[in-house]
């Protein structure tokens, strides 16, 4: 059966949950794997679209994407607990990445007014050559979901189609991923994410032979020895 058919979108936080890699290494070999995990991963025209459009208001020139991103979870569990932990060592890694850049996009599951009153953040943001613009989701599509679906109708999808991409659950973190994936500066995730990880499976593929993109990696998380978490 072929594997490679573009999927609108995926629940990221189980993406290969319950799978046997192993066995299906063994029966199918490791390139029909990547090509599982390139379907897997790879978002209809109208997200794609919608996120394009986004990452070149994040540009300062010809949609080059030379923004940096970070992904903060804390709203909830022990993820809440660590949230003081995380911002430091996240805005720690992608200053040091790219220090001079201009815009930084945040993906979070706390609004970046409430970030921005963490003394963790203000002492992050002052790691950077000068503080960077900061950018959230809705400072760049307002109405994510009234954005996907005229980008469905425009690009020929029926009305039905287009109402139910709208509907997509979890349809903000989606874009948080598109845009955190896009980034081509530098990328911090929070350690123990599964939607960190995703982003970062993400970006392998958008930046694979385009150039060599600071990013976080294991060898930085040895401080919190947490183990992936199930729900983003």
């Amino acid at each position: 059966r072929a594997l490679a058919r573009p999927e609108p979108v995926l629940r990221f936080g189980s993406t290969f949950k319950g799978i046997d890699l192993d066995s299906f290494d063994r029966r199918y070999g490791k390139a029909r794997r990547e090509e599982l995990v390139r379907a897997t991963l790879e978002y209809s025209p109208p997200f794609a679209a919608v996120a394009d459009a986004a990452v070149c208001r994040l540009s300062s020139t010809n949609c080059t994407a030379d923004y940096a991103a970070v992904h903060l979870r804390g709203a909830d569990g022990d993820f809440k607990r660590r949230l003081d932990a995380s911002i430091t060592r996240a805005l720690r890694d992608v200053a040091k990445a790219a220090p001079a850049a201009r815009a930084l996009y945040v993906a979070s599951d706390i609004s970046l007014t409430a970030l921005m009153r963490h003394r963790a953040f203000k002492l992050g943001l002052a790691r950077f050559q000068t503080p960077p613009t900061l950018h959230s989701l809705h400072h760049l599509i307002r109405d994510p979901a009234a954005a996907l679906a005229a980008e469905a109708l425009r690009l020929g999808a029926p009305k039905l189609r287009a109402k139910h991409l709208s509907k997509t659950p979890d349809l903000e973190m989606h874009f948080d991923i598109l845009l955190a994936a896009r980034a081509k500066l530098a990328f911090t995730g929070t350690t123990g994410s599964s939607m960190s990880a995703a982003i970062r499976l993400l970006r392998s593929f958008y930046l694979r032979g385009e150039l060599r993109v600071p990013d976080d990696d294991d060898e930085n998380e040895e401080e919190d020895d947490h183990p992936p978490d199930d729900g983003g």
